[in-house]
């Protein structure tokens, strides 16, 4: 029996970490409240008045998780984040994913990819949306984006072979939850 290597996107992630960060106190309340952020932006299908208003009156019982979720939902520079694409398109939603790329083991969970299609029901492009709730993540896109280059590159690689699209086809950005902002790491076609 052949053991491959295992890979989790996220361990791709390079750069510095300061000392105080990595010796923070709030390590668990960070987690916890990026998981509350992800699983709230998870609910999102797709934007609109009726489903922003719902959602909004459901995730003010959130706390600060929900406001921030909140201002994610409604910030013009991400409304192409949850805007339904003009023709057939799906999206996948804190969906896991396991593959072999290159002969290791890849196992991850993408916060949210957007695939359309075209007059055939064919793929014809897709982007990846990686959430980052970390603080201060923000504040230095073009640091941050060579920070998880790695990772949003090997989302783009599994995105690709699951629909069978061209790697050239497949976006990648990350947004920033905490200043509702967001950088392409990699224009898609």
């Amino acid at each position: 029996v052949m053991r491959r290597p295992a890979h989790t996107p996220s361990a791709t992630k390079a750069g510095e970490v300061t000392g105080g960060r990595l010796f923070a106190l709030e390590g668990a309340g960070a987690v916890a409240f990026g998981r509350a952020v992800h699983e709230l932006l998870a609910q999102v299908e797709w934007g609109g008045a009726p489903e922003m208003a719902q959602l909004a009156a459901a995730w003010r019982k959130a706390g600060a998780a929900g406001v921030e979720a909140q201002t994610c939902l409604q910030a013009p520079e991400l409304a192409e984040v949850w805007t339904r694409p003009p023709d057939r398109a799906e999206v996948w939603r804190e969906r896991a994913f396991e593959i072999v790329l290159e002969g290791a083991w890849v196992t991850g969970v993408f916060d949210r990819v957007v695939v359309e299609f075209d007059l055939a029901g064919r793929a014809s492009r897709a982007v990846v949306y990686d959430f980052k709730t970390d603080r201060g993540a923000g504040s230095d896109l073009a640091r941050a984006g060579a920070r998880h280059k790695a990772q949003l590159m090997l989302y783009r690689r599994v995105v690709a072979v699951l629909t069978g699209l061209p790697i050239a086809s497949v976006g990648a950005e990350l947004v920033f939850t905490e200043t509702a902002g967001k950088v392409a790491v990699v224009a898609g076609a």
